[in-house]
């Protein structure tokens, strides 16, 4: 495969245009080289261009290297993914018992944890800011029973990164740095916010509707969730990364680490991709084997990493507003397609079931976000959100959206200003609870 960049610039521009994107950056780890193409504007407010060396907040991608640096300190001998937490964190508690005893390393890199996602209190932002907040999350419930799920769990790598701090004796910050990023020679990735210069942060920018302009969202994503989503980097180093990964685990993980961290866990409750959670990646099915990605979603932004292993290709995608996630889905077709590789493409068939859906409609939950599934006088199902906050609006789940019957399980949802549909499924636990799962989140039914 040769990399043609005329070609991947006047791509990557018009899809830009046609998703209503501000500006992007695109990096194909290939050959041993990576390649780099940035296109548009960093920031609408001051009209500044995009530039390869744009520092994105990447959101929940962190959570890969921070398994990776858990991943180092078990090669080494320090912990074993089945070690319990409570063996390593004197006092860890949450609230409930079982949770308390058994919880494991795996159990978090996994998201099998069941850990609710929480709310996340000011716990300052000194050293020891990442303690305070695990010691502060003694109240913390299950989404669902211990290992009984994969269900998306952004606390189970605040405690994953506190356990690299309590191992290490270093802050978070100094021992992935020193693990990770030092050997990998990832220069352009910073561990927080405030460590990046503000000329090369790329801000979100939110539509404001109809004949508005975007505006840009500044960066303030608190330092104690720096382990799940607080890492900033350029897509070129993401994916230096990912080629570290597929390259046996570089200099940093020898091959049998590298390799456990992309062996299947848990299936997700997808009815549609049929994906699984590996240890921080998230695994999906491609003609025989798997691909190697996560998102990472903040506020007018979206991240994507992605990882094959033959032919040998990672990609970074890095995105600050429009519709990001359509601008993903006609890269990674491209993608698919400049590998001699097919993805398959969600869409809703011709003729939609008739599906009983009485026993999934009502109220569904998971901190900080809830969300309706109703059926209206026309009988159409309308999954209708709300939220916590207004700063992850629209980023957990999707909006008011409609949903068209795909299998008595699988709906398509159709956002208002959405050009692809998106997989929401209804899954059901052998105890009967109820469960609904869109874009890597789950939700249980509460009423």
């Amino acid at each position: 495969m040769d990399f043609d960049y005329s070609r991947w610039h006047a791509r990557l521009q018009e899809l830009c245009r046609l998703h209503d994107v501000p500006g992007a950056t695109l990096a194909l780890g290939l050959g041993g080289e990576v390649h780099e193409v940035a296109v548009g504007v960093l920031d609408k407010a001051t009209g500044a261009p995009m530039g390869n060396d744009a520092m994105f907040q990447i959101g929940s991608i962190t959570k890969i290297y921070t398994a990776t640096a858990v991943m180092q300190l078990v090669a080494q001998g320090a912990i074993d993914l089945d070690t319990r937490v409570c063996e390593v964190l004197p006092g860890f508690r949450v609230a409930d018992p079982e949770t308390t005893r058994h919880l494991t390393v795996r159990h978090l890199l996994s998201h099998t944890s069941g850990l609710e996602n929480g709310v996340f209190p000011d716990v300052g932002s000194d050293d020891d800011c990442l303690e305070r907040y695990v010691a502060s999350s003694t109240d913390l419930g299950q989404l669902h029973p211990l290992g009984a799920l994969g269900a998306y769990s952004h606390v189970g790598f605040l405690i994953a990164g506190r356990l690299v701090e309590q191992l290490t004796g270093k802050v978070w910050d100094t021992a992935v740095r020193e693990l990770l990023l030092d050997p990998l020679g990832l220069h352009h990735t910073a561990t927080r916010p405030d460590l990046v210069d503000p000329a090369r942060r790329v801000p979100g920018h939110r539509d404001p509707g109809p004949g508005g302009t975007p505006k840009p969202l500044r960066w303030n994503t608190p330092r104690a969730m720096g382990p799940g989503s607080g890492f900033c980097a350029t897509a070129g180093d993401m994916a230096r990364f990912a080629m570290a990964h597929m390259d046996d685990g570089g200099t940093v993980l020898p091959p049998a680490a590298a390799k456990a961290m992309r062996e299947p866990q848990i299936a997700i409750p997808c009815a549609w991709s049929a994906g699984y959670r590996g240890l921080g990646w998230r695994l999906y099915p491609l003609e025989g084997g798997f691909s190697y990605g996560h998102g990472g979603e903040l506020p007018g932004q979206l991240m994507y990493l992605y990882a094959i292993e033959s032919p040998s290709l990672t990609v970074a995608l890095c995105t600050n507003g429009g519709d990001g996630m359509a601008l993903r889905t006609d890269v990674r077709d491209d993608l698919a397609a400049f590998a001699g590789l097919t993805v398959p493409r969600f869409q809703q068939p011709e003729t939609s079931p008739d599906i009983d859906i009485e026993p999934f409609l009502g109220t569904y939950r998971c901190t900080p976000a809830e969300a309706r599934l109703e059926r209206d006088d026309s009988g159409d199902i309308w999954l209708r959100p709300r939220f916590a906050s207004a700063a992850v609006t629209g980023t957990l789940l999707p909006r008011e959206t409609r949903l068209v019957p795909v299998t008595e399980r699988l709906l398509a949802g159709y956002e208002s200003d959405g050009r692809y549909p998106i997989p929401v499924t209804l899954h059901v636990l052998a105890d009967g609870s109820r469960y609904l799962y869109a874009r890597e989140r789950t939700l249980r039914k509460v009423s």
